[in-house]
């Protein structure tokens, strides 16, 4: 009998408790899984009212706040890391949230697929009110481009073994303002982590125009590491980002067939709002 993995989900937290909220129903309600959600906040005003809140509920809920200072983000998610003891890790930041099933359709495919590392699903990328704007489908990073700092993938899709990084004490670096998410997927390309695709949307994401990995901070600091390339690699990225897409366009994810989202929104925290999809798309039109 092949047993179900449980999970662990990882959210850093900082004055975003009204997108908080969301992210933590849409892990509370994932059936036929089990999972801890633990909640690193630095302490956001209001932190300690949430923290009553949620200790009204049923004491068999599977969130875990914990308010206490860090570094940044990064910090945040290793001290979440540390406390969590879940088989697969997943970090779910607070703009973004967990589709319906998504983590029993995950456990199905690490249950089915013991010996991998790292699964990449699909995301459904919203805005602010949850409306469409794209679908980042899952894909295997190439090598060379992750060295070269670009993200083929969302952090809200990438679920990875516990195991795998406890062994290279694989955790995030904190120096990182917003690039620790793609220095922390290199070193795993370079330990040689085996990755795979999951054909399947597992997350949202919500574009509010005040994301971290959107940010200028962000991008200061990406632009920043790339200076430090060999001017080989600076020539030759222009031409290496234009594969990757045409690749993902062999693949199909440009163009999709219809499908319907639920998500939790501003607009109604209290159960999933559906949106219908008439026709998919692979771009991000407004980055």
């Amino acid at each position: 009998m092949v047993t179900s993995p449980s999970f662990s989900i990882i959210t850093p937290s900082f004055r975003h408790l009204e997108w908080l909220r969301l992210a933590i129903a849409s892990v509370e309600d994932q059936e036929q899984a089990t999972v801890e959600h633990i909640v690193q906040d630095a302490g956001s005003e209001g932190i300690g009212d949430l923290i009553k809140e949620t200790t009204t509920r049923d004491p068999r809920r599977r969130l875990n706040l914990f308010a206490e200072k860090d570094s940044g983000m990064y910090d945040a998610i290793n001290k979440g890391l540390g406390k969590s003891r879940g088989d697969i890790c997943l970090q779910l930041n607070c703009d973004e949230q967990l589709l319906p099933g998504a983590l029993q359709r995950v456990a199905e495919f690490f249950a089915n697929h013991p010996k991998v590392d790292i699964a990449f699903g699909g995301s459904v990328v919203v805005d602010a009110n949850g409306n469409y704007i794209c679908t980042r489908a899952g894909i295997v990073p190439w090598q060379i481009l992750t060295d070269l700092q670009h993200m083929s993938t969302l952090t809200c899709a990438t679920f990875f073994s516990r195991k795998f990084i406890e062994k290279h004490s694989l955790y995030f670096d904190p120096r990182y303002c917003g690039a620790g998410d793609s220095d922390w997927l290199r070193r795993a390309i370079h330990l040689h982590a085996r990755l795979v695709k999951m054909p399947f949307l597992t997350s949202a994401f919500f574009d509010t125009g005040k994301n971290l990995c959107l940010s200028p901070e962000h991008r200061a600091e990406t632009a920043a590491i790339r200076q430090r390339w060999p001017f080989v690699m600076r020539l030759l990225y222009p031409f290496l980002v234009t594969a990757h897409r045409a690749r993902r366009f062999l693949l199909g994810d440009y163009s999709r067939g219809p499908f319907d989202y639920e998500i939790y929104t501003p607009r109604d925290p209290i159960k999933r709002t559906r949106f219908h999809v008439p026709r998919a798309t692979g771009v991000w039109w407004n980055r």
